[in-house]
């Protein structure tokens, strides 16, 4: 017997258990419906805000993040990945090495090494850089960091030219961003140079959130620019 109002559908597994007490009829069958189709996650809240002008990361960048959902639970959410479509140079300041025992930047007034020109005013984005779970379905990038080469977002400059390699010296000092050495033909003579200032602007910003089952969804953030410097060339003209 069909108990009423109930028609088979591969959305959903549905188990008739008849009880017959005194009779078969409807108010003896239990009907218990298990679905076994699995729904989208979703992405219902993304930040922080940033102002379009720039962002001063003197003390770190902005920790971008996304507040996550699944109607099936937050145990069937696999991974949310960040991707970056570009990373535009808009300035940078490198100074060349006036140290003694060490390698050290000269924030001599105007001592600038012209690294404009051996590098591209585009680098390459990121794909699929997995951000972090840190409670009730909030995923987190660290601080969308500029310096550091646990940044994969980060503009390798020290790459950027096949002049570019290892640092001349085996040591440095004083405050720089970047610390890398210049080869010929772009110098006469391998030497260090120092990346004291960085201006820079991601575009194409995306997170993306992916189900056990390979659902996903994905929203979009606003260009973000970031701009570095260090105290010395604060105070220093370029």
């Amino acid at each position: 017997m069909k108990p009423s109002g109930v028609r088979p559908s591969a959305r959903g597994l549905v188990l008739a258990i008849g009880f017959i007490i005194g009779g078969c009829d409807d108010e003896n069958i239990t009907v218990v419906t298990v679905p076994t189709e699995n729904r989208p996650p979703r992405i219902i809240a993304q930040g922080p805000d940033f102002p379009a002008g720039g962002v001063d990361v003197e003390n770190g960048g902005p920790e971008l993040y996304v507040l996550v959902a699944d109607p099936d639970g937050l145990d069937d959410i696999s991974a949310v990945f960040l991707n970056v479509g570009s990373v535009t140079v808009h300035r940078v300041i490198a100074r060349p090495d006036s140290g003694d025992s060490c390698a050290e930047p000269s924030y001599a007034a105007n001592d600038t090494f012209n690294i404009g020109t051996l590098i591209p005013s585009t680098f390459p984005g990121l794909v699929n850089f997995p951000m972090g779970l840190q409670a009730g379905g909030i995923y987190t990038t660290p601080n969308f960091c500029l310096l550091s080469f646990d940044c994969p977002a980060a503009p390798r400059i020290d790459r950027a030219n096949a002049s570019f390699g290892r640092s001349v010296r085996g040591c440095a000092t004083g405050s720089f961003i970047l610390w890398f050495g210049v080869y010929p033909p772009a110098v006469p003579s391998p030497s260090d140079i120092f990346i004291t200032y960085l201006d820079v602007e991601y575009t194409g910003i995306t997170a993306t959130v992916y189900d056990a089952a390979g659902l996903s969804a994905a929203t979009s953030f606003p260009n973000l620019r970031l701009i570095h410097a260090t105290e010395e060339e604060r105070r220093v003209a370029p």
